[in-house]
């Protein structure tokens, strides 16, 4: 892993300054109503680090997809790089579901993330929502598992309101990050999915549709993500273009390639895992606070 690494990093430094978080307006479905945490004197185990101090990073999210094991190591790398100090990664929950991930921020499920987020500097959350109706749906699995035996998915699955519930657990989780902060300034980074199917979806017909659906779901996560102060970094405009009509595994972000033979499908070979690392690094490292 650590050779992939120094062969991925090259390529950091051709993109690196061409991403950046998207700014594009978008409509704001509305969020579900939250109390703001109020920020209190901070406890001496949750502080922004002295001058030379290491930063310790947090990635809530699913450690098997897009967020793998090179893009972290890359991202540490870049991070080092850019605020002159040692990154430590701390490890997280590894297959997070959305409704589980309130539990182990709660230390209600195992294993325990309170003390993780306390002490982490920058976290990045990105939150599949497994168990949720609209992701259980015959629809949504249209575009999972495509099919042209199958009928395409209806759109009118994928509206803002069919994803209520996954928009209010958000704000749930993004609303038990700042409480564990404290309030403390944090570099708090909201990422969306790219989509590993587009290859079988443009062959099952049915590519337009799952377009519909994967923008949707896209939309909510940056709709939360920015209302509760989180910068926006979104792997499905990187991989997909500004249109989303690229795919990524013809293109040769995703799956095997020369450096990475064995790399599965869905997952960012040494190229794309250098376009993820590179955009989560050019959100940058200023601290924010909670709106």
């Amino acid at each position: 892993m650590r050779s992939i690494t120094r062969l991925a990093l090259p390529l950091l430094v051709a993109v690196v300054a061409a991403c950046s978080a998207d700014t594009t307006d978008r409509p704001t479905a509305p969020l579900a109503e939250t109390t703001a945490v109020a920020a209190t004197e901070a406890s001496p185990a949750v502080r922004l680090p002295e001058a030379g101090e290491p930063w310790d990073v947090l990635f809530l999210a699913d450690q098997s997809d897009p967020l793998s094991e090179t893009v972290r190591e890359l991202y540490q790398q870049l991070a080092q790089d850019s605020l002159g100090v040692e990154i430590r990664v701390l490890p997280g929950p590894p297959y997070p579901a959305v409704k589980d991930l309130l539990g182990h921020l709660r230390d209600e499920r195992f294993p325990f993330m309170s003390d993780p987020v306390r002490e982490s500097e920058i976290i990045v959350v990105q939150i599949w929502p497994r168990g949720l109706e609209v992701v259980e749906s015959e629809d949504f699995d249209r575009c999972r598992y495509p099919s042209a035996k199958k009928p395409p998915p209806d759109v009118a699955a994928f509206t803002p309101e069919n994803w209520t519930e996954y928009r209010e657990i958000l704000g749930e989780i993004y609303t038990e990050i700042w409480r564990l902060r404290e309030g403390v300034e944090t570099v708090l980074i909201g990422v969306d999915y790219y989509n590993p199917w587009a290859s079988a979806q443009r062959e099952a017909g049915n590519v337009n549709e799952c377009r519909v659906m994967w923008e949707s779901w896209s939309n909510a996560q940056r709709d939360v993500g920015e209302a509760y102060g989180a910068r926006w970094v979104s792997l499905y405009d990187l991989l997909h273009g500004p249109d989303h009509d690229v795919d990524p595994l013809e293109v040769g972000y995703l799956g095997p390639s020369a450096q990475m033979p064995n790399a599965a499908y869905y997952l960012p070979n040494e190229v794309g895992a250098a376009l993820i690392a590179a955009a989560l690094a050019a959100a940058g490292f200023e601290p924010s606070t909670q709106p």
